[in-house]
């Protein structure tokens, strides 16, 4: 909301350069092509030759000093410091800055990152629902595609325009109109989908919406995104083509791969599944079996006994939404996809996605401290047989009673997560249970985060991994944790320490604040001290966002010579300005800059919405 309003008011004031600027920086921290996870992977390959890389994205000599300053010797460090640095600070719009990122790949002679990098922001910008691929993948098998584009709202003229350009030929006519359609019809990606899904069934072409709605729930997921699959990917690489095979890849597919990737098997593996996983033609709950399957022929049972609970965690079906065709919300954890409340997700079959505030490991937490279970249950719309049943099962427990009611209310009531959060937050709090209401706000916040998500927390355990017991221990997890934590992982000390995190942010009973704290005082204790300042300035740009950060204000506030404008757009009286104005006089940058941070610090809006 804070980004909205600052734009508005930007361009109301005349300042269109600076709006574009915020929300280019707004669209830039919401990006995925250059994210830290994918710049980090980069800089793996781009490390040797750094130096003539950021000359190559037009930074000077300078900037490279400075960079070499801050990393010392480690060239990893430093690419992916000055990659950062560059994508936050860089006047560009995002488009333009992918563009010379690839660009500079292609200079330096590194082609496949270029290639990486623009199937990436191509995927972004549609979503993997409506990218070309599977744009493909649906037109083979319409065969009247004009029904499809009548039913879409295009007249007789655009159809006749593709059957001249086409000749007829019914699959390259039903591609390019639908290419068409995605790139200029006015809609946003989840309202596309929900219209072509909705649209395909009309026509009859149920299997095509399922393919649409499959990828679209792949891109949306947990369970096989780009993080699971650099994690699963590092156990798999020596046994790569096998596992490719048992997941019914052929031959040609496997050459194709060794081809692209040369000879590192962790890379072959890492592109190889995330091909299938885009291009598979089945739905998501197979394709998660098809995976799991191929784990246990191959013996890497742990692999699939993992997936499949990460799977279980990010899937429940209810049995009202299963009846009929739902709108809903989408959200999930750390990996990072939410639509934002009822924002009309196509959801199919009653599948809905709940993330780490109504797991069962928070459930449990909470309904530890609730004596009064009857009464949450009936605040929360539950009538007398519902609650007599568990009342009936579980007798005198009121434990389990509250566990198992709050679990059957989660998976049946018929409406998005981020409202059934917002309820049973409401309702702790009317019946006097704030302990439990602060609980599960913080695990909201917490899966909503980036300090500590896993991309995050993969990141801080490569530098952390020699030393996890101590680190652990600095967290204050016991002896009977650790012990847990090395069986269940074996020796190798990075998925040690990788594991222990999450599990010990996930269920950890303390503010998302503390947790922060908490963190960076055992990274100072353990002598890790380049991680506590990494974490602290991410926590910082985390709490405003990239777009209103300290950085990006300053960067506007020397373009604004009227910030009195300013203040009158924001709402502020004569007083705020005649007390501005006494402690900067004259000086309109100091001056628009501490307006900027007073309104970011005190409106009482969503971070969205001031954008």
């Amino acid at each position: 909301d804070k980004v909205d309003h600052l734009c508005l008011t930007l361009r109301g004031c005349g300042y269109d350069d600076c709006a574009n600027k915020v929300q280019w920086k707004y669209r830039t921290e919401h990006g995925y092509a250059l994210c830290d996870h994918l710049i980090y992977i980069y800089g793996r390959t781009l490390a040797d030759d750094w130096q003539d890389f950021c000359r190559a994205l037009r930074c000077d000599d300078d900037f490279i000093f400075k960079i070499k300053q801050d990393c010392g010797d480690d060239n990893n460090m430093c690419i992916s410091t000055a990659l950062k640095y560059w994508r936050n600070t860089v006047d560009c719009s995002y488009a333009d800055m992918v563009d010379l990122f690839c660009h500079a790949c292609d200079a330096r002679g590194f082609h496949d990152i270029a290639v990486d990098c623009r199937t990436y922001f191509r995927q972004e910008s549609y979503g993997l629902g409506l990218c070309d691929d599977t744009l493909r993948l649906i037109s083979v098998k319409i065969g009247d595609w004009k029904l499809v584009c009548t039913t879409l709202g295009y007249d007789y003229g655009f159809i006749h325009r593709f059957q001249d350009q086409y000749h007829d030929d019914a699959f390259l006519c039903c591609y390019h109109t639908l290419r068409v359609w995605r790139d200029t019809f006015d809609a946003s990606t989840d309202d596309k989908v929900n219209i072509l899904c909705r649209t395909l069934r009309t026509c009859g072409y149920t299997d095509c919406a399922d393919i649409v709605y499959d990828k679209y729930r792949t891109e949306c997921s947990v369970v096989l995104c780009d993080s699971q699959i650099d994690i699963y990917s590092r156990k798999l690489s020596d046994d790569w083509h096998d596992f490719c095979r048992a997941l019914g890849c052929d031959d040609d597919f496997i050459t194709r791969i060794e081809l692209e990737c040369g000879g590192d098997n962790y890379l072959c593996i890492r592109t190889g599944l995330k091909h299938w996983r885009d291009t598979v033609d089945c739905s998501y709950v197979d394709m998660i079996d098809r995976f799991c399957h191929a784990c246990d022929i191959r013996g890497f049972h742990d692999i699939a006994v993992d997936c499949r609970d990460n799977f279980r965690h990010e899937v429940y079906v209810t049995s009202s939404a299963s009846t009929s065709y739902q709108t809903s919300s989408v959200t999930g954890g750390s990996s990072g996809f939410s639509t934002g409340g009822t924002s009309g997700q196509y959801v199919s079959g009653g599948v809905v996605v709940t993330g780490l505030a109504l797991c069962d490991d928070t459930l449990r937490i909470i309904c530890h401290k609730i004596d009064d279970w009857k009464l949450v249950c009936k605040h929360l719309g539950c009538d007398d047989d519902f609650v007599y049943k568990f009342e009936q099962q579980y007798k005198d427990d009121d434990y389990h009673s509250c566990f198992y009611a709050l679990k059957t209310w989660r998976d049946t009531f018929d409406v998005s997560y981020d409202d059934k959060y917002n309820m049973l937050w409401k309702t702790l709090r009317t019946c006097g249970y704030d302990d439990c209401a602060h609980t599960l706000y913080w695990k909201y916040r917490t899966e909503h985060s980036f300090v500590l998500c896993d991309d995050q927390i993969d990141v801080y355990s490569r530098t952390l991994r020699h030393d996890w017991k101590d680190f652990c221990r600095a967290l204050k997890c016991d002896d009977d944790f650790i012990t847990k934590i090395e069986l269940e992982c074996g020796g190798d000390n990075f998925v040690c320490i990788s594991t222990g995190l999450r599990y010990w942010r996930d269920s950890v009973d303390i503010s998302y604040d503390d947790m922060i704290d908490l963190f960076c005082a055992a990274c100072e204790s353990r002598g890790f001290h380049d991680l506590a300042v990494y974490c602290r300035t991410n926590y910082r740009y985390e709490s405003y966002g990239l777009a209103l950060c300290d950085d990006t204000l300053r960067f506007i506030s020397r373009m604004i010579d009227d910030w009195r404008l300013i203040c009158t757009r924001f709402g502020f009286d004569d007083d705020f300005v005649y007390r501005v104005y006494q402690d900067y006089h004259d000086d309109a940058y100091q001056s628009c800059y501490y307006v900027f941070r007073t309104w970011r610090d005190t409106s009482d809006m969503s971070y969205d919405d001031k954008v």
